[in-house]
């Protein structure tokens, strides 16, 4: 992304907020003003305490509410690294709403990059998949494992399952800047993802050759 796209989003996200806060100023306890406005102060890091802020005021609106952990969990990680609020954000998401394929994913990545629990990760990572199998992102955290535990062969069933989804789906077209992150960072749901779904069934294919090699000069 170039200079001037960061800063038509950021002129976007700054709108935003002025009728975000609106909103609030008409219905202070809106709860999906308030979600959205901790999402905008997360992602452009505005202000990341005042996205807690407001996230816990919706939390305390709805509780039990998934989404809002979950973007709890996405603030205490991206702005914060703090791994141990960020896990009991996803767990808590998770026992609130289990088909929450989000929480399953980031959940995956955070046991399994920080935490070297891998097979709980690869509980999550399968659990996301199996949620919702047109994600490209998830899959892909997915293949990334596998292949790093030496499963070929199920990397690619996934690496061709995800290239048979991706060619079968239309791409939405996010409405709002939220819309557009959770299509394109979470979901990972973008036109230049196919291109790396081709890539990745190269990898896997490539490593499991590389690996095959390997095991026969180690047998002589």
């Amino acid at each position: 992304m170039d200079f001037e796209s960061i800063q038509a989003d950021f002129k976007k996200d700054v709108e935003r907020l002025k009728v975000l806060a609106d909103r609030l100023i008409q219905d202070p306890k809106d709860v999906e003003a308030l979600i959205e406005w901790g999402f905008l102060r997360t992602v452009d890091a505005f202000d990341a305490e005042e996205a807690l802020e407001a996230l816990n005021k919706a939390l305390s609106l709805s509780k039990n509410n998934a989404e809002i952990y979950f973007w709890l969990a996405k603030t205490y990680y991206h702005n914060f690294f703090n791994l141990e609020r960020t896990r009991t954000a996803l767990k808590k998401g998770l026992e609130a709403d289990s088909t929450r394929a989000d929480c399953h994913d980031l959940l995956s990545e955070v046991l399994e990059s920080f935490e070297k629990k891998s097979e709980q990760s690869l509980y999550h990572a399968k659990k996301a998949v199996e949620l919702e199998p047109s994600w490209v992102f998830p899959r892909m955290r997915l293949i990334s494992k596998l292949t790093k535990d030496n499963k070929f062969d199920e990397a690619e069933v996934h690496a061709m399952k995800a290239k048979e989804l991706f060619e079968n789906i239309k791409l939405p077209k996010p409405k709002t800047r939220m819309e557009e992150y959770y299509e394109y960072c979470v979901r990972g749901r973008v036109p230049k993802s196919k291109e790396r779904i081709n890539e990745v069934v190269r990898e896997v294919r490539e490593k499991r050759n590389e690996f095959k090699k390997m095991s026969l000069k180690t047998e002589k």
